[in-house]
């Protein structure tokens, strides 16, 4: 562990950690977004050199020792970007003069808000949630299990169903996460005893205000993607860019034109994705758009349940 008074004066403690085997399309805003979701960031650095065995790494300064360790329980071996990184306390405290140096800004970030964003407890915009008394109670009765393939929520609870399991609801959180729904506690309880939504999920657990949105499910729009480009492979290295490629959309898989494609990405980044990329085909770049799209619900055709699809 390293630590080291704010700003080389006063008595204020910071824990630095070190995070290896970040994407080379990982900038430090990026990794800043990636650790502030669980707790208080002061400040990232990320190096321009590799390590030896040619890594690319960084440092995360935190300012709250319970900060630095829900960190890295959270996120040593998370896919971040698509590489697993490893995430520990770092060995030695790095220069403070490194901290104010990002030799990996991207273009058209503004000035001002790298200043602001180096500073330690630098400015940010927050406001009080109002907690629901009502969906508390409710809430203390659940638990949130990681899926582990990507299953639409009705194909989920057929399954279930399927297998015998009576009496939970679901629903989609965000990303991979779902929320189980009991009559009460002691169903709860019994049912995670029994072991057998291990089936469906890596891990559950009872719900918690601790648990942290680490990743969400976002539908993108890609256009200009050539014909013969027109393939999973595209597509997953496409949806690599932002994170895990989940699946395409039926429109996509069996295409009436090559106007645009759909693919679902579940990915950590919390801002709206659009942007233009470029794609390399057999020696020619051809641009594309890759632009979120909203989710509408879509009746079934039999029943009276309902499926998820973009616009």
């Amino acid at each position: 562990m390293a630590t080291a008074p704010c700003g080389g004066s006063g008595t204020w403690r910071v824990w630095t950690l070190f995070v290896k085997d970040i994407s080379d399309r990982l900038y430090w805003k990026g990794l800043w977004q990636s650790f502030d979701r669980h707790g208080v960031v002061l400040d990232v650095f990320i190096p321009s050199k590799r390590s030896r065995d040619e890594a690319h790494f960084g440092f995360v300064r935190i300012g709250a020792r319970a900060d630095a360790l829900r960190m890295i329980e959270r996120l040593d071996g998370f896919w971040l970007y698509g590489t697993k990184v490893s995430v520990a306390f770092a060995n030695r405290e790095v220069r403070n003069t490194f901290w104010r140096h990002r030799r990996d800004i991207p273009n058209g970030v503004d000035k001002l808000d790298v200043e602001r964003a180096t500073m330690p407890g630098g400015v940010r915009r927050r406001v009080c949630g109002e907690v629901d008394d009502v969906k508390i109670q409710v809430l203390q009765t659940c638990a949130v299990g990681w899926c582990r393939q990507p299953l639409s929520i009705t194909r989920l609870a057929d399954e279930m169903q399927s297998a015998g399991l009576r009496g939970i609801e679901l629903m989609w959180i965000t990303g991979s996460m779902v929320l189980f729904y009991f009559k009460n506690m002691e169903a709860r309880e019994k049912e995670m005893e029994k072991g057998s939504l291990k089936t469906w999920f890596h891990s559950v657990e009872p719900w918690s205000a601790n648990i942290a949105y680490e990743t969400r499910c976002a539908w993108v729009s890609i256009c200009g993607l050539p014909m013969h480009a027109w393939s999973e492979g595209s597509f997953k290295n496409i949806a690599g860019l932002w994170g895990k490629f989940v699946r395409i959309d039926a429109v996509t898989d069996e295409p009436v034109s090559f106007e645009r494609s759909r693919v679902l990405v579940e990915t950590g980044n919390s801002g709206r994705i659009d942007e233009k990329v470029e794609v390399e085909v057999m020696g020619k770049v051809f641009p594309i758009r890759v632009q979120e799209v909203e989710l509408v619900r879509v009746p079934m055709v039999e029943g009276g349940n309902t499926r998820d699809e973009c616009e």
